[in-house]
């Protein structure tokens, strides 16, 4: 049990990056399990009239807004296709709905979680104190979202999930998850997991649905490793097709990214069953699983079409992005069982030995995919970052930059000093920092606790003695990016933010990134690496412990 961010125990699994950092011996007792919210949880609070409702913006302001969100999480979790936003904006600002017209409110709910996210990452810095960019827009989709027991549509459980995930930004955790299982039994109700032939459907619907499931599947399949939570519905369970494009839809679109990120959705899945899963497992157990799982991760990888392809140069596409920051997510996951429970038995012994000594090849050479994993990951954020690509108030781009710099933290504590490894942690402490400087409070507590890590690990490694207590004025400046002075007055208009946005440059950070230190993987791994016999992995105890 951990505290959320409203001070009250929420439950958090093995597969939390927050438990796998309160197992570490060196963390004494630093109070890792508070959460730190990101809105003034008194505006959320207030039931807002219908009547007060906030205005949508000009129709241009409106699709750059969706465009936004497009780019972000659009292509990913594709709930909207433009097409059917366009229809339902224009109907909006024509008239606001009659609330006793659940229809109507679930495309006003549409529009306005579109337009709340679309301004989160158009904006994309904390300008109001009662929320993130986005926030006005989805505190009033809340005052329209229709009553739980209306009539289940396809629509409803797409505003549902977008709800849920907005509020996982908000870093409402207990919130979030229940949201996206209201989506998802709504969408079981609806047999969206199962291929149906039913008058009237044709195969455009029948894909809409389909890219509705597994939309739905891939984030609760994201929230389940992160909360480390059972898996809510087993893949068995599950035989609707994978998305795929319409005849009239282009080689490359929303539904071929959709299709590949589901795929990277359904190893997860695998992680959690065969990793992390309460079950009694012994060490050999442990690494076939590893093993099968990294085969499935470099057949994706090897699959993948072109368009969405890293480049060792540089970034085009945002969905690149967010696909290969998922697949690396799927690797550490995999992998970091193994990394930690060598860090564990380093710190514990205090050695400084090369720490490959009496691990078989396959073993090592997973943990390294680990490491490089995070290396890759802290790169491509940076480039991203660079490019205005990575979202301040995203909870995904801040777990993926939290997790990689974690390992990188635990990996320079531990194992003996390198300097690419050393560069890569600063690289992603800097921009974990940046994001929170820009108003990203959760972020801000994350990055603390990680210099606060790092400096009970300098200690230990120097012979001091390391307090067993957490050190609450502790505040350590490693780098120092505070932005003083640059947040507008409140109360802008969109255009106004928009831009306030355009005149704000990433460059004053002066984070260095480079895609060209990127480890190349998998290439730095060989079939024949993973195929080592690894059962042999000596005293696993303390490993299988810290998956129980």
């Amino acid at each position: 049990m951990v505290i959320g961010s409203r001070g009250t125990p929420e439950y958090l699994g093995v597969s939390s990056p927050t438990v796998a950092v309160r197992q570490l011996s060196i963390a004494g007792h630093m109070d890792v399990n508070r959460e730190v919210p990101s809105y003034n949880e008194d505006a959320l609070r207030r039931r807002i009239s219908v009547t007060n409702h906030a205005f949508l913006p000009p129709y241009t302001v409106a699709m750059k807004y969706f465009q936004a969100q497009h780019c972000m999480i659009g292509m990913i979790f594709n709930f909207v296709s433009e097409e059917e936003f366009e229809r339902h904006l224009r109907e909006c600002l024509l008239q606001l709905p009659d609330i006793n017209d659940a229809e109507a409110c679930l495309k006003y709910c549409q529009v306005l979680m579109v337009m709340a996210f679309g301004q989160m990452y158009a904006v994309n810095i904390y300008y109001n104190a009662d929320g993130p960019p986005g926030f006005a827009y989805f505190a009033q989709a809340l005052q329209y979202l229709p009553d739980i027991h209306t009539n289940p549509s396809v629509l409803f459980c797409g505003v549902l999930s977008l709800i849920g995930y907005f509020m996982q930004n908000l870093i409402r955790r207990d919130a979030a998850f229940m949201y996206l299982g209201l989506a998802q039994r709504m969408a079981l109700s609806l047999a969206l997991h199962e291929e149906v032939s039913i008058p009237g459907f044709d195969e455009t619907l029948k894909e809409q649905r389909r890219r509705t499931w597994w939309s739905i599947y891939s984030i609760d399949r994201i929230f389940c490793i992160k909360y480390g939570n059972p898996v809510t519905m087993h893949d068995e369970d599950i035989s609707v097709a994978l998305p795929n494009r319409l005849p009239h839809e282009p080689e490359y679109c929303s539904a071929v990214v959709l299709r590949h990120y589901t795929m990277l959705s359904q190893i997860l899945s695998q992680i959690m069953d065969r990793i992390y899963r309460k079950t009694a497992k012994n060490g050999g157990q442990l690494m076939a699983a590893v093993q099968d799982i990294m085969r499935a991760l470099i057949k994706w990888e090897q699959e993948l079409p072109s368009e969405l392809r890293m480049t060792s140069t540089e970034i085009h596409r945002r969905e690149a992005v967010s696909t290969y920051l998922h697949y690396y997510q799927c690797i550490s996951m995999t992998a970091r069982p193994l990394l930690f429970w060598v860090v564990e038995k380093r710190l514990q012994e205090g050695t400084t030995e090369d720490w490959r000594a009496g691990l078989p090849q396959a073993t090592t050479g997973i943990i390294e995919m680990c490491i490089n994993a995070a290396k890759d990951t802290i790169a491509i954020m940076n480039a991203a970052a660079d490019k205005d690509l990575v979202t301040v108030f995203g909870y995904m781009d801040g777990e993926h930059c939290f997790c990689a710099a974690l390992v990188m933290v635990v990996v320079n504590i531990a194992l003996p000093y390198n300097e690419k490894n050393a560069q890569s942690m600063e690289a992603g402490l800097a921009l974990l920092e940046s994001l929170a400087s820009k108003g990203n409070h959760h972020l801000d507590a994350r990055h603390q606790m990680l210099l606060q890590l790092l400096h009970r690990g300098q200690l230990r490694s120097e012979g001091d003695i390391v307090p067993d207590y957490n050190e609450p004025d502790f505040m350590p400046t490693l780098h120092q990016h505070a932005l003083d002075g640059v947040f507008p007055p409140e109360a802008t208009t969109d255009l106004d933010l928009l831009n306030f946005k355009a005149a704000y440059s990433r460059s004053d950070m002066n984070i260095e990134s480079d895609l060209q230190h990127m480890s190349n993987f998998p290439g730095s791994l060989s079939w024949q690496e993973i195929e080592q016999p690894s059962h042999d992995l000596g005293e696993t105890d303390g490993l299988i412990y810290q998956l129980q």
